[in-house]
């Protein structure tokens, strides 16, 4: 996941530093948008965010990017986790076959 220059914010219209999401039906946000409606102070609010845009939440680093970049903790935080995250899940492709399904119908 990165942060875009080039887009216009869905929310605001302007264009800026846009968050992107790892939610395919909740689009990206800008940065300003979301200083208007999230509390960087609050982690339960903070958790929100990354629950809604995907992005796994670790509570120290949330706190320690606050300390150090402030309003601007939206942008930081997406980027180190991504880079902390890059490739650590593999997911396999399992083909899904209709005795799978046959089970679930079943409950």
């Amino acid at each position: 996941m990165k942060v875009t220059n080039t887009r216009n914010c869905p929310s605001c219209r302007t264009i800026g530093k846009i968050i992107n999401s790892n939610n395919p039906i909740h689009p990206g946000i800008c940065q300003d948008c979301l200083n208007k409606h999230i509390d960087i102070y609050n982690i339960k609010q903070a958790d929100f965010f990354c629950r809604t845009y995907n992005i796994p939440f670790d509570p120290n680093t949330w706190m320690r990017i606050v300390k150090q970049a402030g309003p601007n903790v939206f942008e930081h935080y997406v980027q180190v986790v991504s880079d902390e995250y890059s490739g650590k899940f593999n997911y396999e492709v399992v083909e899904c076959n209709d005795t799978i399904w046959d089970e679930v119908n079943r409950l």
